[in-house]
């Protein structure tokens, strides 16, 4: 309905679609609706980690090998250090390259604050949590800030306008990832970046269950067409 996730909805603000302004607002509400009608009959239990021991060392090991490969990716077409240089200072970066920085940045993002991301700070304002602070929000807004420098550095950044129905829809679409965070609880980008690297047992259901319903979306959309051009 919004048309993007956590993510990709800043992603667009920052480039400078200001009808997701609307989502921002809409996921407050929804957030705010389900923690007064929902979390009454649907109380989330506190997380602790799915694994441990050795379990958890074997999880570590495999995260390493995994930045390690995504490292040895972004190296490959880089015949010297120099083009690898060059590759940094480019306009856009490989997908390997970019999420090897993103993984690494948010390793030190939650040694410095793990509830950083901003869906969880809309979702602790909705709650009047006290986590909702100066600071967290100060990161929201730098967060927005590289965003917007990432849209300019791509040549993506273009202002477009807000129609009503365009707002309508995100605002629509925010309150429906409010509610289904504060269910879950927590936004895509706080399982991302959070729940999943950390291997809670709700955020990695609540993945796995987004995952197998997105597959589910485009299974549909692509039977569609076929039965559609049959009849």
């Amino acid at each position: 309905v919004n048309g993007a996730c956590a993510y990709g909805a800043m992603g667009r603000l920052a480039a400078g679609e200001t009808s997701f302004l609307a989502m921002l607002g809409g996921f407050f509400l929804g957030a705010k609706l389900g923690q007064e009608v929902l979390l009454g009959a649907f109380q989330p239990e506190r997380e602790t980690f799915a694994f441990a021991g050795s379990s958890l060392g074997a999880l570590c090991a495999l995260l390493v090998l995994f930045l390690v490969l995504q490292a040895k990716r972004a190296r490959q077409g880089a015949a010297s250090w120099a083009e690898l240089a060059q590759m940094l200072r480019a306009r856009k970066w490989p997908v390997s390259l970019a999420m090897l920085t993103i993984a690494l940045a948010n390793v030190g993002l939650i040694a410095l604050l793990s509830h950083w991301t901003y869906t969880g700070l809309l979702i602790d304002l909705a709650a009047d949590n006290q986590r909702a602070d100066a600071l967290r929000a100060g990161l929201a807004l730098i967060f927005l800030a590289g965003a917007v420098a990432g849209a300019v550095s791509a040549g993506r950044f273009r202002w477009r306008g807000m129609a009503w129905s365009e707002m309508g829809v995100r605002a629509l679409g925010g309150a429906l990832m409010g509610v289904g965070a504060i269910l879950i609880p927590g936004g895509n980008d706080g399982l991302v970046v959070m729940g999943v690297p950390l291997m809670l047992a709700g955020p990695v259901l609540a993945y796995l269950a987004m995952s197998a319903t997105v597959l589910a979306g485009f299974a549909i959309q692509r039977y569609r067409p076929r039965s559609h051009s049959a009849a």
